[in-house]
């Protein structure tokens, strides 16, 4: 099968989740015979009028939309017509778009003008991780009360809006006793992180550590004794992501919710919510995960048993989608 990935992102250009999710998908894709080609743009200084830059990476043909009034172009009539030419040169049996707010303009409409089948996520970045869930979580674990301490991770850029602060607070109030706590993301603001180190002082045990930046592929390790990760921000795409991660980790997650708890049905029971700022909530249940060993234990099984995907599993399942869609369209 010939198929076409059109997204904004791609590696090496971009290290994204959402990058490194559309490169596991077209390495995949090519390990089972299917022949490959992206679609995705080119960012920094975009020389005009717009053109295309072409390579391959990993048996897979990456061709560059560079240039164009904006990043991503919305209606580029050059940078449309570029995406023609790469559709009528490929011809490929299905086109793919990986994000369809900020893929290539007009992309599925260019397809079906060619009689070309297409799908669209609605998502750039879908339901899978880019390890294998099942290696991820079936390592051993230790206990709080075997090291002697409670870990906590989190996950996400160290920023105004990460609720770090909630975070320190409610360890405060818990009175724990020994905890680490690693923060796991990019040091966006640097006097926020200054405060951070001072918030944490003194709460009594408290060894807090910034990690920095951190791929998704290296979770697995970071994460291995680990008892508990928490998710301080806003739900977003973003935090909806790093909640997957951790679970396919075979960790418990406590996570920041607004407007309201969330469905249980869709968070599962691995999945811990408080009202984002609430700290007093968030205490609460650190208390119970560092406190009762009973209740920690049922909580890493049900995130060792919440299904996601991996990058084979999530090829293999987009695959499916493709053959639908072609014996759709005969």
């Amino acid at each position: 099968m010939r198929v076409l990935l059109a997204g904004f992102s791609y590696p090496p250009d971009a290290a994204s989740l959402a990058a490194r999710v559309a490169e596991g998908l077209a390495r995949q894709l090519v390990a089972v015979g299917d022949t490959v080609a992206v679609v995705a743009r080119r960012p920094g200084p975009a020389p005009m009028p717009p053109r295309i830059y072409t390579e391959h990476r990993s048996g897979v043909m990456v061709h560059w939309l560079a240039g164009g009034d904006a990043v991503p172009p919305r209606r580029d009539g050059e940078t449309q017509r570029l995406f023609g030419e790469i559709l009528d040169a490929f011809v490929p049996d299905v086109l793919h778009v990986l994000d369809v707010e900020d893929g290539p303009p007009d992309a599925i409409a260019a397809a079906r003008r060619r009689g070309i089948p297409a799908v669209a996520d609605s998502h750039p970045v879908p339901g899978c991780v880019l390890f294998d869930p099942a290696s991820a979580s079936s390592g051993p674990r230790t206990t709080p009360e075997e090291r002697g301490s409670l870990v906590l991770a989190t996950i996400g850029e160290v920023r105004a809006s990460a609720g770090l602060e909630t975070v320190l607070e409610a360890l405060r109030l818990a009175d724990l006793g020994p905890v680490e706590l690693l923060v796991l993301g990019r040091v966006v603001d640097h006097p926020l992180a200054r405060g951070l180190r001072a918030l944490a002082e003194p709460v009594a045990g408290l060894a807090l550590e910034l990690f920095g930046k951190v791929e998704a592929h290296e979770l697995p390790g970071l994460l291995a004794d680990v008892d508990c990760v928490l998710i301080p921000s806003e739900p977003s795409r973003s935090t909806a992501a790093d909640i997957r991660h951790a679970l396919a980790c075979g960790v418990p997650v406590a996570c920041a919710f607004a407007g309201g708890p969330p469905d249980p049905a869709r968070t599962g029971s691995a999945v811990l919510p408080f009202d984002r700022g609430g700290a007093h909530r968030l205490g609460e249940i650190l208390q119970r995960v560092g406190g009762d060993p009973a209740f920690l234990a049922r909580l890493r099984e049900a995130a060792r048993s919440t299904p996601v995907l991996g990058p084979l599993a999530h090829a293999r399942a987009v695959r499916r989608v493709y053959d639908e869609v072609l014996a759709a369209n005969g």
